[in-house]
């Protein structure tokens, strides 16, 4: 078979045909490759936001970085659907050119470029309903990235100094007031009753000034106790004697203290206040009680103390206890022997009234045994662990009643009002102390996750490669092409553009032929007759362009965009040509 050659006439013609130029540079996808460098610059703007955001305080942003992070998406987003647009066009007329394409292969070429269709393909799968289904899903990236990023509060140690004002003596007469023949302390001072009203309500110690901004950590010198404690054991024996004998037997007669504390200051000791503790701490009817006594004497002392600069408050360590507290020196008391003012005596007076308790257990007989407590302490330390179950419901009838050792508690109490009356007794003409101290913060910062934006990003990659791959032997093409429904529809020849250009780009087409004047509808192939509805009722006749021109029983029509004066609308029931 013989190939004519056909030459392209362009003196022919009115208008000068656009040659064929296929060319890596010449058909470059500028655009196309543009908006995936935008895809890029996108995600590489949310990358830089998480890593530099990462550990950065909140007040170093004026916006959070999400907002950031949703406008770098946003724009990433865009610009990979304009990618992904133009590597579609590229793919759809690529395919166009190859051997062996049907028209279905078109259709379906086209409908990839939806994420539906691209998702139903089942066995025509593409490459481009790949990287469609994989560009819709990367859009989804915004969630990723934001939740990538979120608020964490730190805590930043650094060492810092505070100013602390603390009395390492207490004044004379500071705490209270004693009267009568035993110089008992009754009457507290004005500002020592409301250290104790504080001390009692457990309300926070304010302290302003201290030039802690978080929670700082020091060691400061003021009046404290310097505690020395024995202990020793004393047997005890709640069963009734064998023969029993109600009016002699020690279990009824005498029974036993089980429990007893009692704080104990003197005049004639003024330094010193007494604590004797005594507790039954096992649940057997007879073995031995734990006693022990301490005595507190006035100190200058380091406290371990804990300063909430936010809340402006100060505190003891909890972690520590009296006896972590580091003795500088005893501080004599020399009050005089005689009624007035006393400058501990209202601490072992304030100490009684709030400790002092006792329980004493004794046996009656057939209602087992009768438990006797004053005070609060007795109730709060009672045991009820090791009662049998036949007591179960009158534990105080039964000797296996035991109690809790109190001490530490004790001391803690003790040690506190302490260190509240060193800090309330200060005054300005006390010397400030300026202390090394730990300071903790606790800064609200901005965590990235690096595990979400590593999923985000590899997702955007990907898709962004597979868009990439749509551009694929782009340089075939001799124009840059459109989806634009006039070009697809020029390269299929119909009678209505056959005269423009057939290699003419989409603007260069809508130049030659953009001004006629089309309109979808019903157009007469063959004359003579009215078309026949398929349900057989004739209709009125029509004329083109105005639906009255007169057509014989033989015409044909069909469906088509044509010159709008040769098209009439279509009737209900009308059958049409291929």
């Amino acid at each position: 078979m013989r190939t004519k050659s056909v030459q392209n006439n362009s003196a022919s013609t009115a208008v000068a045909k656009k040659p064929w130029k296929p060319g890596l540079l010449a058909q470059f996808p500028w655009l196309g490759v543009a908006a995936i460098i935008g895809a890029l610059a996108g995600l590489a703007a949310s990358v830089a936001i998480l890593v530099y955001s990462n550990d950065k305080p909140l007040a170093s942003w004026r916006y959070q970085p999400s907002t950031y992070l949703s406008i770098a998406s946003t724009i990433g987003n865009i610009c990979m659907g304009f990618a992904l647009k133009e590597g579609a066009n590229v793919a759809w007329w690529r395919r166009s050119l190859k051997d062996k394409t049907s028209i279905a292969d078109l259709h379906r070429y086209w409908s990839h470029g939806s994420f539906l269709s691209a998702l139903l393909a089942g066995k025509h799968i593409s490459w481009l309903a790949t990287a469609t289904i994989v560009a819709t899903i990367a859009q989804f990236n915004g969630p990723l990235l934001q939740r990538a990023s979120r608020v964490i509060v730190r805590q930043d140690v650094s060492q810092t100094t505070v100013q602390l004002r603390l009395v390492p003596s207490l004044p004379f007469g500071f705490s209270g007031f004693v009267s009568g023949r035993a110089y008992y302390a009754s009457l507290f001072t004005t500002p020592f009753s409301d250290i104790v009203q504080d001390w009692n309500i457990q309300a926070p110690i304010s302290f302003q000034g201290s030039g802690c901004q978080g929670t700082c950590g020091t060691r400061v010198t003021g009046v404290g106790f310097a505690t020395n404690c024995s202990s020793y054991t004393l047997p005890f024996d709640l069963n009734p004697s064998e023969p029993f004998n109600a009016s002699t037997d020690p279990a009824v007669v005498n029974g036993t203290t089980a429990f007893e504390t009692n704080y104990f200051w003197a005049m004639q000791i003024p330094g010193n206040i007494s604590l004797s503790v005594a507790a039954k701490e096992t649940s057997d009817c007879q073995g031995f009680l734990r006693v022990t006594n301490c005595t507190l004497q006035q100190a200058t002392v380091q406290y371990q103390v804990i300063i909430d600069g936010n809340a402006s408050t100060i505190s003891l360590d909890p972690s520590t206890t009296v006896f972590d507290d580091v003795v500088d020196q005893i501080v004599p008391v020399l009050d005089p022997l005689m009624d007035g003012p006393t400058t501990l005596g209202g601490f072992g007076y304030a100490l009684s009234n709030r400790y002092d308790s006792a329980a004493h257990l004794r046996f009656v007989g057939a209602v087992g045994y009768e438990l006797i407590s004053t005070g609060n302490m007795a109730t709060q330390y009672a045991n009820l662990t090791g009662i049998t179950e036949s007591y179960s419901l009158a534990p105080a009838s039964s000797c296996n009643l035991s109690f809790r050792d109190p001490l530490a508690d004790l001391l803690a109490g003790a040690r506190e009002l302490m260190f509240r009356s060193s800090l309330a007794a200060a005054n300005a003409s006390v010397p400030v102390q300026i202390l090394p101290a730990s300071q903790s913060l606790s800064r609200p910062i901005y965590h990235t996750n690096y595990v979400y934006l590593g999923v985000a990003t590899a997702v955007v990659l990907f898709a962004l490669t597979l868009i990439a791959a749509t551009f694929w032997g782009y340089n075939v093409l001799g124009r840059k092409f459109s989806m634009s429904p006039l070009e697809t529809a020029k390269a299929f020849n119909p009678p209505l553009l056959r005269s423009a250009d057939s290699n003419a780009p989409i603007k260069d087409l809508i130049k030659e032929v953009g001004d006629r004047e089309i309109r979808y509808g019903a157009v007469l192939v063959t004359t003579g007759g009215k078309p026949t509805p398929s349900n057989g009722e004739s209709q009125e006749p029509g004329t083109p362009g105005t639906d009255h021109e007169e057509v014989g029983p033989a015409a044909r029509v069909r469906l088509e965009i044509a010159d709008r004066t040769v098209v009439q609308s279509p009737r209900v029931g009308w059958t049409f040509e291929g």
